[in-house]
């Protein structure tokens, strides 16, 4: 004997099943027009070049003009114009080059020229590959040092990135 569902119980499944439907079309044409959006948006944004995103970076009209050596843990590279220098307490700061130093790499090592406690706006820095003992360095001229956030020197990489 076959065994039936009552009319009312296939027509309750059905109007779930109808709004499941409308839920879930509804929601594929929100994502779909989400990417939408986001993918005129990302052609609408032209590549920034470094000086553009360093005017929105840099949050001073004038950088300070030195730093003192026992605020700065590291150096970083972040190409041919720009030095990153990590402080103590998360602090960093940005110098552009007042020129491009063209020899200059990511992965080199930075040897200061020291005139006392601090180093500052025009002073020399030396730049050596790392494990290369033939004597080969670069040397560049420090700009001003320009305080910026995490936040910023995320923005500065992704610009920065091949």
């Amino acid at each position: 004997m076959k065994k039936t569902m009552p009319r009312t119980s296939l027509q309750g499944y059905a109007d779930a099943l109808k709004r499941w439907v409308a839920v879930l079309s509804v929601g594929a044409t929100c994502v779909l027009s989400s990417v939408a959006v986001q993918s005129e948006s990302n052609q609408e944004t032209p590549t920034r070049t470094v000086d553009e995103l360093l005017q929105e970076v840099v949050t001073t009209q004038e950088g300070q003009r030195c730093l003192a050596l026992r605020q700065i843990k590291r150096f970083e590279i972040m190409n041919t114009e720009l030095l990153l220098m990590h402080g103590r307490a998360d602090k960093m700061w940005v110098s552009k080059m007042p020129k491009k130093c063209s020899a200059l790499r990511k992965n080199m090592l930075v040897s200061l020229e020291l005139f006392g406690s601090q180093i500052c706006k025009n002073d020399r820095f030396k730049a050596q590959d790392r494990g290369f003992t033939s004597g080969f360095f670069t040397t560049c001229r420090l700009g001003s040092f320009e305080p910026v956030t995490t936040e910023q020197v995320v923005m500065l990489r992704q610009s920065l990135a091949p």
